[in-house]
């Protein structure tokens, strides 16, 4: 018939230095009251019926060399305070139990331990490195299927991303993620800006020249290549080194204007028609054609157009009045101020 460990009244013993009763079949718990005996050097309980934890009380025991506590039927996470009996120098065997939750880092602080044997518990999660961990014939975590790491020799699994590994890598990826976001938006903005000013800039009249911006008539490409009948052959007027003049019917201003397409592709003549915006816009005089307005602008093939808008007047140019044989039929024409 077995005995009862809490039925004898061991905390009592306050000088008592050796307790060996294991190999019996005693059962019940291990009493706080174990840490009265502050001059116990071993304590053996092995081979026996004990369930229940261990006490924290037990770390009261400061002079404890050996603990044994293998093969019974004691529960619950091994108390830190056990590993805070620096004196524990021999073994500490808690082996054969059903002991789960970690293993303690305060295992590190037995510097002289010479024997932990863990094995066939319910241990889990990472074995730690350093200390006693460093030596494999020191150690002994076998039976423990949930352990991971370690040293190479106790052949354990390598652990997987702990929970903090996996939050640094969700918001790592959260991070990323935001970021392409908004440099899609960034970019998305842009294109649309883009897209938007290119409509602008072909059916809006976009003069860069400010002394020609209070003109009275506001035109587009689109409303000179209509006047124009499309810059037509038949509204042709004349061709100078500079441009291409044409004849056309501006409805918003209701009159024949001479529309003067400059020659954007030579560099001449992108500067021709800078300068001659800025010298005619500020000339008054009764023999100059007077200037109506001018347009800085895209064609449909999206390329560069510039055009100076004149008055109308159907009275020839420098060179048919100089020259009358050249054209007999006279006609519309348009009093060019410059003879190139």
């Amino acid at each position: 018939m077995g005995l009862h460990l809490g039925t004898h009244n061991i905390g009592k013993l306050l000088q008592l230095q050796k307790l060996d009763i294991g190999n019996n079949r005693l059962s019940g718990q291990i009493l706080s009251s174990v840490g009265n005996l502050t001059v116990l050097n071993q304590l053996d309980l092995n081979s026996n019926r004990l369930d229940g934890e261990i006490p924290t009380s037990q770390g009261n025991c400061q002079r404890l060399t050996q603990l044994e506590l293998s093969d019974n039927k004691s529960i619950g996470n091994i108390p830190k305070e056990i590993f805070q009996i620096s004196s524990l120098a021999l073994i500490l065997n808690l082996s054969d139990n059903h002991f789960s939750g970690q293993i303690p880092a305060e295992v590190k602080n037995l510097g002289q331990l010479g024997k932990l044997d863990l094995s066939h518990n319910e241990m889990s999660d990472k074995i730690p490195k350093g200390g006693i961990f460093a030596d494999s014939n020191a150690v002994s975590f076998s039976g423990n299927n949930r352990l991971c790491g370690g040293i190479h020799e106790l052949h354990f699994p390598r652990c997987r991303k702990t929970k903090q590994n996996k939050s640094s890598l969700i918001i790592i990826i959260l991070v990323l993620s935001c970021s392409a976001f908004v440099g899609l938006a960034a970019t998305l903005t842009l294109v649309i800006f883009c897209v938007n000013k290119g409509k602008k800039r072909i059916f809006q009249s976009e003069s860069s020249e400010p002394s020609l911006r209070k003109s009275a008539l506001k035109l587009t490409y689109a409303m000179l290549h209509k006047a124009t009948e499309g810059f037509s052959s038949k509204n042709f007027l004349g061709k100078g080194s500079s441009g291409t003049v044409y004849k056309g019917f501006l409805h918003n201003g209701n009159k024949y204007s001479a529309v003067k397409v400059q020659n954007v592709q030579e560099q001449e003549g992108a500067r021709s028609f800078h300068a001659e915006c800025n010298a005619l816009s500020k000339l008054r005089h009764r023999n100059l054609v007077k200037i109506l307005s001018a347009c800085s602008s895209i064609d449909f093939q999206r390329r560069d157009f510039k055009a100076l808008v004149y008055d109308f007047l159907p009275n020839g140019n420098l060179e048919r009045w100089l020259h009358p044989y050249v054209d007999e039929k006279g006609g519309d024409c348009f009093k060019e101020f410059e003879s190139s």
